[in-house]
């Protein structure tokens, strides 16, 4: 045997030097493996070498005669069995099941009628090329296809595995340790494909161009969604068992049979009423709880030609029906109720809204009785707005940059300024501020008292101006409210929050608070800006926009919740995001507040629908007040918004003709959730699904989620700007 061979991996190649007959891949060694290919079991094997490496030239099987010149074959299955270091994904979860599982698959081997080498030998595979009979490929770990969930073979696959092989129609890949499958290695017309338990989390890229593919089994991986953006448009089996899918958003015309069971469905994904050719359906070992159908969706599965399904959690509603599934019946609540279940959540924040003002009206009678109590007593170090009136003065000058109308029947306003003691360094010459325009209002329910002008401060920089509208100037307290929102802004330092840069004391507008100016808009207008801009949309583009916009946010949120009391945004959504203006284009948040502080005009959430799809199911049935665990709901919505560039659920298929209140209704019930494109990086996508969980208390932290944002794998090639 030689020894002179430069190979570096011992491989499963086509690249065999004219030593083996066409169209049969060989093992080729590396001088330290040489011995092995006589002395490591493999059937159909045969050694031999050139002038410096080793081969293993291998038949398709015992009929094949290809070193005689047989004829051709149209498939072609190689096995790798497991060696004796097993790789086991899920060593935890298969103790108990593992004898179990392993007797199952030792009954199916099939090494005696295909060509295998040991995982001992073999862990890399070059790319294939076949003659053009050959159209089915199966590549297999074990000694047969059937597998173990998360038990595999170390398995490296190239970029370009069949790229060379247009003729394929169907391709099987089963228990390999991929986790991904490299973009541009399966050839796009591909009729059949099967990837089974590879430990896949993420899809092959090469899906998006797989327009003649009928049949796709996906089953035995680790998949947590099904992407609402891929298309394809013949598609009739689908097979998604035994994942970990807990949504499923596909828009898929031509689907015959779907099969989604062993997964973590609490309910029956609304997608799925909208196959309108499905007609085999397996929802068996799901966590189905308290499942509610409209008369519609019952008729639905009622028509199909086979349902398989053990339980839709408990019945406990006034309306059944009996489902004829495959095996037996069962029962399931049926119910038409969309309208009341509106006005009942109209109702409840309503009547969350009313006991709010109660309550709100207790705390100001007893602040109003202590206060007094305490009237003789020395003043606290943050000092309160002052009451006492003030004699009568002449009314301050207008700015000249405002028009006549501001000026009309202005009245006087008897307070002194607020906070003096500790916001006069801020104080501004009104003299020096130019009003240009105002500004449109970011619609916040809490703000509908405020109005915002851009304005430039001595001919050259540019703030932004927040005041009171007239009409509630003299409203004690909403200036209250006002200044005690400037007062903490004044407070607050951090490169992602907005500065408050000044403010402005007059008899005409009470209270003025100077912001800096984010020229960059905010990221909904960015967002809908670069929509069809490839090279600002993709997340394989060079720019690092959307990772870096993402960290400024949640480091924003982490330095507000870190306060004690914490701080919250109330209202965070994609048009609250402020941005610096490109190329250095960075995110920024202003307008928080006391977690438990009072809010007026919450009554006005279901007139604002399109805002309160930020709100986490929580907020939106009054079930609990909004706290630092909403913002991260919020956040995971932008995130989402990041990712696909459309407001949230505008893209889901399964709310085409909804209204804006069935669409909160299935919010707010956890059955449905922002959607992800097919490209989206898993770990960024795994983090916003984390923020959007029903459970409050299931979402991680602000800091958490810098965290996570930080130890993505793809961040390390990027240049993210931390500040935190």
């Amino acid at each position: 045997m030689p020894s002179s061979c430069t190979r570096s991996q011992t491989v499963l190649t086509s690249d065999c030097n004219s030593l083996c007959p066409e169209g049969r891949p060989c093992v080729a060694y590396t001088a330290e493996d040489e011995d092995k290919c006589s002395s490591s079991t493999s059937t159909f094997g045969n050694c031999t070498s050139d002038d410096y490496c080793a081969y293993e030239c291998f038949a398709t099987g015992p009929n094949d005669f290809g070193a005689n010149g047989a004829i051709d074959f149209s498939t072609y299955t190689f096995l790798i069995p497991f060696g004796s270091d097993v790789e086991l994904y899920e060593q935890g979860s298969r103790d108990e099941e593992a004898a179990v599982d392993d007797a199952k698959v030792g009954t199916v081997d099939l090494t005696s009628k295909y060509p295998f080498k040991s995982n001992e030998v073999l862990q890399h595979i070059e790319p294939l090329d076949f003659k053009t009979s050959t159209t089915d490929i199966v590549l297999a770990g074990g000694s047969s296809v059937f597998g173990v969930r998360g038990k595999v073979v170390k398995m490296q696959l190239p970029r370009e595995l069949f790229t060379a092989d247009t003729q394929l129609q169907t391709v099987t890949l089963a228990n390999f340790g991929l986790k991904q499958i490299l973009e541009s290695s399966l050839p796009s017309g591909l009729v059949n494909l099967t990837i089974s338990n590879c430990l896949m989390t993420s899809y092959p890229n090469d899906l998006q161009v797989m327009s003649e593919l009928k049949h796709l089994d996906l089953s035995t991986n680790y998949f947590e969604f099904f992407p609402s953006d891929l298309e394809l448009p013949r598609l009739q089996t689908l097979n998604l068992s035994a994942n970990s899918l807990a949504s499923f958003e596909g828009s898929l015309p031509s689907l015959v049979t779907l099969d989604i069971s062993h997964n973590n469905f609490t309910s029956i994904p609304a997608a799925i009423f909208g196959l309108k050719d499905l007609r085999r359906l397996d929802l068996q070992e799901n966590h189905f709880t308290d499942v509610i159908l409209t008369t519609s969706q019952f008729k639905f599965l009622q028509k199909l030609t086979e349902l398989k399904v053990d339980s839709f959690g408990k019945v406990a509603c006034n309306t059944t029906e009996t489902l004829q599934t495959s095996n037996s019946s069962i029962s399931v609540c049926v119910s038409d109720t969309k309208l009341p279940s509106n006005k009942a959540l109209i109702a409840g924040i309503m009547a969350a809204s009313l006991v709010l003002f109660v309550v709100i009206v207790l705390i100001f009678v007893f602040r109003l009785l202590h206060r007094r109590a305490l009237s003789t007593k020395f003043e606290p170090k943050i000092i309160s707005l002052h009451r006492e009136l003030l004699s009568p003065m002449k009314e301050a000058p207008l700015s000249p940059s405002l028009s006549s109308s501001d000026s009309l029947d202005v009245k006087y306003h008897p307070q002194r300024f607020p906070y003096e003691m500790e916001l006069e360094a801020l104080l501004l010459n009104a003299d020096d501020l130019d009003y240009i325009r105002k500004l449109p209002s970011k619609h916040r329910p809490d703000r509908d008292h405020r109005e915002t002008f851009l304005t430039r401060f001595r001919g050259s920089s540019f703030l932004v101006c927040k005041r009171l509208q007239r009409k509630f100037v003299n409203d004690t307290s909403e200036v209250q409210r006002f200044a005690k929102e400037i007062h903490l802004a004044a407070f607050l330092d951090h490169p992602r929050i907005v500065a408050l840069v000044g403010i402005l004391w007059s008899r005409v507008y009470s209270l003025e608070a100077l912001f800096e100016y984010m020229d960059g808009g905010n990221l909904r207008s960015y967002l809908a800006e670069v929509k069809n801009a490839e090279g600002l949309r993709s997340w394989r583009s060079q720019s690092v926009w959307k990772l870096q916009v993402a960290f400024d946010t949640a480091e924003a949120l982490a330095y507000a919740h870190s306060f004690s009391p914490k701080l919250v945004h109330r209202a965070l959504t994609s048009h609250s995001v402020l941005l610096s203006s490109p190329p250095e284009l960075h995110a920024h948040l202003d307008n928080f507040v006391y977690e438990h502080q009072e809010v007026t005009n919450m009554s006005t959430y279901p007139e604002r629908s399109l805002e309160a799809r930020w709100l986490p199911p929580e907020v939106i049935t009054g079930s609990a007040d909004y706290s630092p665990a909403a913002d991260m709901y919020a956040l995971g919505v932008i995130l989402s918004e990041i990712d696909t560039h459309s407001l949230p659920y505008e893209n889901a298929k399964s709310v085409v003709g909804m209204n804006d209140m069935e669409i909160l209704n299935l919010v707010a019930s956890g059955k449905l959730h922002p959607a992800f494109t097919f490209g989206c990086p898993k770990g960024y996508q795994k983090l916003a699904q984390q923020c959007l969980s029903f459970k409050a208390s299931d979402r991680p932290t602000a800091s958490q989620a810098v965290i996570m944002l930080r130890a993505l794998p793809f961040v390390e090639d990027r240049h993210i700007l931390y500040t935190v």
